[in-house]
């Protein structure tokens, strides 16, 4: 973590082991130092060993707490929540193309599914680019922890991004921890 911010070089922290030898308490751990000595934002997301129906699950899962909608049942009010922290993390005050095009990405994730009549194929390359901008506005204002819980179940598509991030952020204040 001190390399991370010292550097401002993104980073990817691989913990692996048997189950049960403290793995996940060791990331804890990790996060929470990060934010007491680096100010840092810690996110973290779960991969399920069962599959999961969205497969960007534990990256919709962060992209939830951070909007604050986890427990937001109305999609009016999810999508009106991920334009307000859009909005404010880009530093804007109006609604902008961009802005909608980053929401309708960061929707598509949240949701795992895309509108009637978009391709699924061009909606998930989308979401991807709007995942990397705007992982990366948070990682411009300060330090940035992403925890992905049991990597070794997480789908192509959160692997694609993972490797991305770490190559468009290298010089950036990024630590995927997984």
């Amino acid at each position: 973590v001190k390399l991370v911010h010292a550097r401002r070089r993104s980073q990817l922290v691989l913990l692996f082991g048997d189950a049960g030898v403290g793995k996940s308490r060791l990331a804890q751990h990790i996060g929470d130092l990060a934010t007491e000595e680096f100010g840092a934002r810690t996110l973290v997301g779960h991969c399920v060993p069962y599959g999961d129906a969205n497969a960007f699950g534990p990256v919709a899962e962060i992209l939830r707490e951070v909007c604050g909608i986890e427990l937001l049942a109305d999609t009016g009010d999810a999508r009106l929540r991920v334009v307000e922290t859009v909005m404010a993390t880009l530093g804007v005050t109006t609604d902008t193309n961009e802005v909608d095009r980053l929401v309708e990405g960061l929707m598509f994730v949240i949701d795992g599914s895309s509108r009637p009549g978009v391709d699924p194929i061009r909606a998930r390359d989308e979401s991807i680019r709007s995942c990397l901008a705007f992982f990366e506005a948070i990682a411009a204002q300060g330090p940035l922890v992403l925890g992905l819980a049991d990597l070794h179940w997480a789908d192509d598509a959160v692997l694609e991004l993972c490797e991305r991030l770490r190559d468009r952020m290298r010089t950036l204040p990024l630590l995927v921890l997984a």
